[in-house]
């Protein structure tokens, strides 16, 4: 990733990077935009897949702060890909692939178009590489939880159960 972060801290930048799938999107938007709307002075770029964005954007009540922008990231199917009949993970797998490269080259792209660099990561964290990315990018990281608290346990001890 090309991403330089020296920004200012008069000049907060947040990217947010939401999973796609499930209900995954929708309180992280929430949270974005009361976010956005209570410190006027920081930028918010959400990033999404278009898939997801469209349904989010078409179905959501959320009246969107003028600090607040969506951007798409690439979903990682390949142009004409045929999902496989019965393996409804295939879309998943193939989007958490090439999730780190798409939301590493969306937000270079995002810093290019507006001048400003980012300086904090918001993000699901299902996004695991987020955290390795921030560091990267020396940012402030933080992992946003979505699902109930003992979805978390099931998580990890899975091998277990």
């Amino acid at each position: 990733m090309s991403i330089t972060q020296t920004s200012p801290e008069s000049d907060p930048h947040v990217a947010v990077l939401a999973f796609p799938f499930g209900c995954h999107p929708w309180p992280l938007l929430s949270l974005a935009c009361k976010l956005a709307f209570t410190t006027p002075h920081v930028r918010f770029s959400f990033f999404n897949t278009s898939k997801s964005n469209l349904k989010l954007f078409s179905t959501s009540q959320a009246d969107l702060p003028n600090n607040f922008k969506a951007y798409d990231v690439l979903d990682g199917v390949p142009v004409g890909h045929v999902f496989t009949p019965g393996n409804p993970v295939e879309e998943l797998e193939l989007f958490i692939k090439a999730a780190p490269e798409s939301f590493g080259k969306a937000m270079d792209m995002v810093v290019a178009e507006t001048g400003k660099t980012i300086t904090c990561l918001l993000t699901d964290s299902f996004l695991v590489f987020a955290c390795e990315m921030a560091k990267n990018m020396h940012v402030k990281w933080v992992s946003f939880w979505v699902p109930a608290p003992y979805a978390l346990s099931a998580h990890i001890y899975t091998d277990l159960i």
